[in-house]
């Protein structure tokens, strides 16, 4: 099942600027693409971790 994540940018909320990552995989059986947005680097590799990516 190929999975990545990688970075989109910055983006501005509120007064704050975040940098907005994605979790990206295409599952095995069906070819359908999951993709998730996260404002943080940690919470994209733990859920990149979880689904056996990088």
């Amino acid at each position: 099942m190929p999975a990545e994540w990688g970075h989109f940018g910055k983006i501005t909320i509120g007064n704050a600027e975040r940098t907005l990552m994605a979790f990206v995989m295409v599952l095995s059986h069906s070819r359908a693409i999951f993709l998730r947005f996260f404002l943080d680097a940690p919470k994209a590799r733990l859920h990149a971790r979880a689904c056996g990516g990088v």
